[in-house]
């Protein structure tokens, strides 16, 4: 019977942290929009439109913040060496990043043979820095890795009583002071380096997975009704607009001043929608889990995303941008995302079931 339970249990977890994952690299495609999609706020003559831009770019920065929670809740709670993490994890994920990213450059070669061809350059190229812009995230995941041995002793000693603490900091350094400097016209603010965006967001997604009980909270300060089950929908898309408009408002601000649109406010203020999302999401799983069908797509698809991130860049601008291209002059570019993200999805992931069928290739992606 616990046996079961505890099968169960796992099932959920799973299945939530895969709808995450895909939340997560939908929110990364459309931030690989460019002018298509996430600056449309930088060019287009209506305000309206503008405002609308700014809050779609400004929620999908969660994308990165959801995936490193996604992987403090999977690798913190999980005991190993230190040898099988460097080679298993960190020396994997090397090596994954070496490869792909000599493949892009054999392909850039093959379409610029005027640039030349240099192994010694290549690793110039990827020493310390991605040569494929998306890849930086790789660079801040295998840092993540090497600091995992000491952010699983600080999760698994930190009180609950801490662990509000710690979020309590998030709350007022990535928010209150944020939103406060950037009223003020100061783009300069007191900073802790546990706020880091490779530390604070694994630690949260294993606070939020394994501590966060919003009964407890209520017991100590009252039935606060923002955290009642019955409220965390709408919370979280009141939490999505509020942070929106203000990032929207800020964005306009910075205009009047300067006489140009930029998007340094973009990535302002996502640590409470990242929460409320990731939160939402796990909540819903065990409340009203997914049918059989749905689950064993949701793992499937999940099970891809890695590759299919690999493997963005290709498709973005050898195929799917075209959408945009030829779509332009009979749809809102907004709207022209939906078929552009399933186009993607859908190639991505029927390249990545094939790659996986190769011997040896899915124990390493």
């Amino acid at each position: 019977m616990l046996k079961s339970k505890y099968q169960e249990i796992t099932a959920i977890k799973k299945i939530y942290l895969e709808t995450l994952r895909i939340i997560a690299f939908t929110c990364v495609i459309f931030n690989h929009t460019g002018d298509c999609g996430f600056n449309i706020f930088t060019s287009t003559d209506s305000l309206l439109l503008k405002v609308i831009s700014i809050m779609l770019s400004n929620t999908a920065k969660i994308g990165v913040p959801l995936f490193l929670m996604i992987s403090g809740a999977l690798l913190i709670p999980k005991k190993e060496s230190l040898k099988d993490l460097l080679i298993r994890r960190v020396l994997k994920m090397a090596v994954i990043l070496t490869a792909v990213s000599f493949i892009y450059y054999i392909r850039l070669y093959i379409m610029h043979p005027e640039y030349g061809f240099s192994i010694k350059y290549f690793f110039t190229l990827i020493n310390g820095q991605p040569f494929i812009t998306p890849f930086w995230f790789l660079y801040v995941y295998i840092a993540f890795l090497l600091m995992l041995p000491f952010l699983r002793r600080l999760a698994h000693s930190l009180t609950k009583r801490e662990y509000d603490y710690l979020m309590l900091l998030c709350l007022i350094f990535n928010f209150v002071l944020y939103f406060v400097n950037r009223l003020l016209g100061s783009d300069n603010y007191l900073s802790l380096p546990i706020l880091s965006l490779g530390i604070i967001y694994p630690l949260t997604g294993y606070y939020i997975d394994t501590v966060f009980n919003p009964s407890r909270i209520m017991e100590r300060f009252g039935n606060i009704v923002l955290l009642r089950p019955d409220r965390y929908i709408p919370v979280t898309v009141m939490v999505l607009l509020i942070n929106g408009i203000s990032c929207a408002g800020m964005t306009y601000n910075d205009f009047l001043k300067n006489g140009e649109w930029t998007y340094k406010y973009i990535e302002g203020m996502i640590f409470i929608p990242a929460f409320c999302i990731f939160y939402l999401v796990r909540e819903l799983e065990i409340k009203r889990p997914l049918k059989d069908r749905a689950r064993r797509i949701v793992s499937h698809v999940g099970g891809c995303i890695f590759i299919v991130y690999l493997l963005e860049e290709i498709l973005r601008d050898d195929i799917c941008m075209n959408i945009y291209r030829y779509g332009e002059s009979i749809c809102p570019l907004l709207l022209l995302f939906i078929p552009y993200a399933l186009a993607l999805y859908a190639l991505g992931i029927a390249a990545a079931s094939l790659i996986k069928l190769i011997p040896g290739i899915k124990k390493w992606l």
